[in-house]
């Protein structure tokens, strides 16, 4: 019943809240390419502020800048709009136990033709399969939400069950799942163990 009442105030496909500068060049080109794009409704691209711009919008590019993550992302989740990741290395930034394709879409932001193929499937995506994402984003963003409570524990506790795992395994029993958050992925963790060092599991979920 929340996934529908919010995709109803939902009126734009598309806002990105950014400060453009000439350096930040895949952040002006999936810009310019969603403007030109008559057939989307874009209700920002450019600085601006995050609220209410990215509530009113079905999807936030997570737009890169100096570096591949930032902020935006957690932004865009907590506003209740779906992320689109627009390049791999965003993905290998974040936690590797979280499935991140799980709570987002993925449009190629370095390929214009690639973006705007993606861009045109992810637009075109039926209500019930939107709704179907939106209803998993507001189940996680409590998780990725670092001002409650409750998920500073749980994602404190995820870290640190990470790093027993991985530099004392035999004291450190394997966790199979957490309950209510069906994007961990602890399984992952023992990918890391097994490496011996921290790497991003090779980003094998990503598809472009």
């Amino acid at each position: 019943a929340l996934a529908r009442a919010i995709f109803r105030q939902k009126k734009h496909n598309f806002s990105v809240v950014a400060t453009m500068k000439p350096k930040y060049t895949i952040r002006n080109n999936v810009c310019n390419w969603l403007k030109e794009k008559n057939k989307f409704s874009t209700l920002s691209c450019g600085i601006g502020p995050m609220c209410p711009v990215i509530a009113q919008a079905k999807f936030g590019p997570h737009v890169p800048g100096d570096t591949p993550g930032a902020n935006r992302l957690i932004d865009i989740i907590l506003s209740a709009t779906v992320p689109i990741f627009v390049t791999e290395k965003q993905f290998g930034v974040l936690p590797p136990f979280v499935d991140w394709q799980h709570l987002s879409f993925f449009a190629n932001g370095t390929d214009r033709a690639k973006f705007e193929q993606q861009i045109q499937l992810i637009s075109q995506i039926d209500d019930n399969s939107y709704l179907t994402k939106l209803q998993l984003i507001l189940e996680h963003q409590e998780l990725l939400d670092w001002a409650s409570n409750r998920s500073h524990n749980v994602l404190m506790d995820t870290y640190m069950y990470a790093f027993a795992r991985i530099l004392f395994p035999d004291l450190q029993r394997q966790v199979r799942s957490y309950p209510h958050y069906s994007a961990l992925r602890l399984e992952r963790i023992e990918a890391l163990r097994k490496n011996n060092h921290y790497a991003p599991s090779s980003n094998s979920f990503i598809h472009n």
